[in-house]
């Protein structure tokens, strides 16, 4: 629900009173309770509002009064880093495509290599079992 100008206002004055209060007056209530840092919460919960109040209506404030140019010139800013992060992230998924390639050409090689042993030892009249046996002693050497 909206609040209207008078409730803004007050709510903005009963801040601006609780601010004051809470930064001007040295102690809360008697001294052996507010010590070992009490006093200093109840300061800081009083304040909080306030400025986060405050921060609220300067970026309000900023929104209203900035020129259009500024907020484009501050949102082209951020699609700048985002295309550059893009950018980057292309590159290096290009670069691991690229090599992923190249172990997968390597490994047909290997394998294209393997057959055309086999096949050569077949001719040669070993046996199946004996190829077997030649190509697990090579695979368990590398």
């Amino acid at each position: 629900m909206q609040q209207s100008y008078w409730d803004l206002a007050a709510n903005l004055w009963a801040l601006a009173l609780s601010a004051t209060i809470a930064l001007f007056l040295p102690d809360f209530g008697p001294s052996d309770r507010m010590g070992n840092g009490v006093g200093v919460v109840i300061r800081t919960t009083m304040v909080a509002p306030t400025v986060f109040t405050l921060m609220y209506w300067v970026g309000r404030l900023i929104t209203l009064l900035a020129p259009r140019w500024l907020m484009n010139l501050f949102m082209l800013g951020i699609q700048h880093g985002i295309q550059s992060a893009a950018e980057r992230r292309a590159k290096e998924m290009a670069k691991e495509i690229a090599e992923q390639a190249a172990k997968d050409a390597a490994k047909k090689a290997r394998d294209t290599e393997r057959e055309q042993f086999r096949r050569f030892m077949r001719v040669k009249g070993f046996a199946e079992h004996e190829i077997d046996d030649f190509f697990r002693q090579v695979s368990s050497q590398d």
